[in-house]
């Protein structure tokens, strides 16, 4: 009948750039309804394959959200997005809860830090105690 016509798996690498991109920025704004989960499917995809990985560097517009929850890894996630997120005008999101009081001079010093960057602040932060309070009057006097 016919010859035999074996079709092979293109590879990711085979794509342009751009739509890699396309793909990447998917899988990172899938993730926005949970906070502080925006990257974990951006970071699995480019562990998987060294061609994705350098796409996804090389856009910083990708890693241009930055957001603060209580777990620790987000403070080094939010340092990861800073540099790879180039001169790009930023979105952070905040929201804290638990033992703010330590927390608070980092989180003042990263938005000082960024703030001629910064395109949107949200925050939500459980300040309880009047030094807390005292620390946020004296960052909004500056």
């Amino acid at each position: 009948m016919g010859s035999d016509h074996t079709l092979q798996p293109s590879s990711i690498s085979s794509l342009p750039p751009e739509i890699v991109v396309i793909i990447l920025r998917h899988l990172v704004t899938s993730n926005d309804r949970v906070l502080g989960r925006r990257y974990d499917d951006l970071i699995r995809t480019t562990l998987s394959n060294s061609y994705v990985r350098q796409v996804a560097l090389a856009t910083p517009s990708l890693w241009a959200r930055i957001e603060i929850t209580d777990k620790p890894a987000t403070f080094e996630l939010a340092k990861a997005c800073l540099n790879r997120s180039g001169s790009q005008k930023l979105d952070i999101a905040i929201r804290m809860a638990i033992r703010v009081g330590p927390k608070l001079p980092g989180v003042i010093a990263l938005v000082s830090y960024v703030v001629s960057r910064t395109r949107e602040l949200r925050v939500q932060m459980g300040i309880t105690g009047p030094a807390q309070w005292k620390q946020i009057d004296e960052f909004l006097i500056r």
